[in-house]
C-alpha cells in the first residue's frame, strides 16, 4: 500500500470505491512483477485464475458513510467505517459537535479493531481538539 499510494492513510466515500481501488492496487502489484515471479506465485499458491481473488464482507461493500483505511506496518490494513462523520467531527476542533459525531469519535477510540497507531495517525492529520471535547479532557493528549 505504501508503494502504491505513497501514504499510510487512504479515505473512500464508500465500500465499492474502496474495493475498486484495491482491485487496481492488486492488479498494479501483480503486473509489476516479472513473468517468472508471477508463474512461481501461481504455482506455489495453486491460483486457478492466475491471480489472487479478493473478497470483502457485503456490509463493508455496501457501506456509504465513508471509510478510512490505515496501513499499520505491524498489523496490516485497518478499516474504519463512518469515517466521514469522524473527520467532520474532528475538523470542528471541538466546536458544537453533533451527537452522531461524538458517538463516532468515542467509537473510534473504543473499537477493538482500531489500533492506537491508527488513532494517533488520524489525530495527527485532523487534530485532537474534538476528541478532548468528547471525553471532557484538558491539556495535551498522551503520545
Amino acid at each position: 500500500m505504501m508503494t502504491y499510494y505513497g501514504k499510510d492513510l487512504i479515505t473512500y466515500p464508500d465500500g465499492l470505491s474502496m474495493a475498486a481501488d484495491w482491485q487496481k492496487e492488486f492488479r498494479w502489484h501483480w503486473e509489476s512483477k516479472s513473468q517468472h515471479e508471477v508463474k512461481e506465485a501461481i504455482e506455489k499458491h495453486g491460483l486457478k485464475e492466475g491471480r489472487p481473488n479478493m473478497s470483502c464482507p457485503k456490509d463493508l461493500l455496501e457501506h456509504t458513510g465513508g471509510l478510512g483505511v490505515f496501513l499499520n506496518l505491524d498489523e496490516g490494513k485497518e478499516i474504519m467505517t463512518h469515517f466521514v462523520s469522524l473527520v467532520t467531527g474532528l475538523k470542528r476542533k471541538g466546536d458544537t459537535l453533533t451527537g452522531d459525531q461524538e458517538r463516532t469519535i468515542r467509537g473510534f477510540f473504543d473499537a477493538d479493531a482500531v489500533s492506537p497507531r491508527f488513532v494517533k495517525r488520524v489525530l495527527d492529520e485532523y487534530g485532537d481538539e474534538s476528541a478532548k471535547t468528547t471525553f471532557f479532557l484538558k491539556g495535551d493528549l498522551p503520545s
